[in-house]
């Protein structure tokens, strides 16, 4: 299904939205509707959303079904809950536009989007930062290989929303990082287990990714909190413990659906992302379909 989005002009922020077809206002008309699609802005039970609400829990099942006939909710997923299959639920954009006939676009945006946060690992519409993924091969210190590569390529993509020109090749493994490499800005992607460079400045983060023998599973803690499960992802912007003139970008989870759930959060939490500071999101299979397609914010860690 295609994404649209809405520019706001003059401030040139884009919003995510729903483009419905004109029998969807039906679905919105009352003011349940509206209080149940304003409540579904986080995952949430069907259950939990009539006892927060205060109304019968057929009446929210009546309009969740209308509402995702027409489009403006997900099944996020599906979980056992006393003895029985529960269902949860998330409104898809917070903005429902309803598109009547077509008509011609008042304006064609040719221009690239401001970095922003991006900075100073895009500047002038080129890549200033060497992309590090962990190689396929067995290797580094837990002669593990890599298996998150690929959400490199929704990285680049997204990068290349920003960029001018692309230049060749976009990315190193690291095993081929030189210490010339290291002193340079850096997208770091995959954790400390398989990617030697994430392992290499995991201790410097503000938020980092610990091994619990008890557990026999990757962790990631902050100062306050531990996250465990492998849809659990880390972005972090910090300066680079090689060379403090530079920073480090990490995108890197607990497993390969961590690290995916890390690459859709960048672009979902952007606004988000300072520096020296960390974002944590768990990965969401919206549709069902067994891929992380979406991510909730769990923690900021400042």
């Amino acid at each position: 299904m295609s994404e649209h989005y809405l520019l706001e002009v003059p401030s040139g922020k884009l919003y995510r939205i729903v483009l419905a077809k004109p029998e969807a206002v039906r679905a919105i008309s009352s003011r349940t509707a509206v209080k149940i699609l304003k409540e579904l802005a986080k995952p949430t039970y069907a259950s939990d959303l009539a006892a927060r609400l205060g109304i019968n829990e057929q009446n929210v099942y009546y309009h969740i079904r209308r509402l995702r006939k027409f489009g403006l909710l997900d099944l996020v997923r599906e979980e056992e809950r006393g003895g029985a299959i529960a269902k949860v639920y998330r409104a898809k954009a917070g903005i429902v536009a309803v598109k009547l006939f077509d008509t011609e676009s008042e304006r064609k945006i040719s221009g690239r989007v401001e970095p922003g946060p991006l900075r100073p690992f895009i500047s002038n519409g080129r890549l200033n930062a060497e992309i590090v993924i962990g190689s396929p091969e067995p290797h580094g210190k837990y002669r593990s290989p890599a298996s998150d590569g690929f959400v490199a390529i929704a990285l680049a993509m997204f990068l290349g929303s920003f960029l001018r020109e692309i230049r060749f090749p976009v990315y190193k493994l690291d095993t081929q990082v030189r210490e010339v490499d290291l002193r340079g800005n850096l997208i770091l992607v995959g954790g400390p287990k398989a990617n030697m460079i994430s392992n290499s400045v995991n201790n410097e983060m503000p938020a980092r990714f610990e091994f619990s023998e008890s557990r026999r599973e990757w962790l990631i803690k902050s100062r306050t909190r531990v996250h465990a499960g492998k849809r659990i992802g880390l972005i972090v912007k910090e300066r680079n413990p090689f060379n403090p003139e530079s920073s480090v970008l990490l995108l890197a989870g607990t497993g390969f659906r961590g690290s995916a759930a890390a690459v859709i959060g960048l672009q979902k939490y952007l606004n988000l992302l300072k520096d020296s500071r960390a974002l944590i999101v768990a990965g969401l299979d919206s549709d069902a379909d067994g891929i992380i397609d979406d991510c909730e914010l769990l923690e900021v860690v400042r």
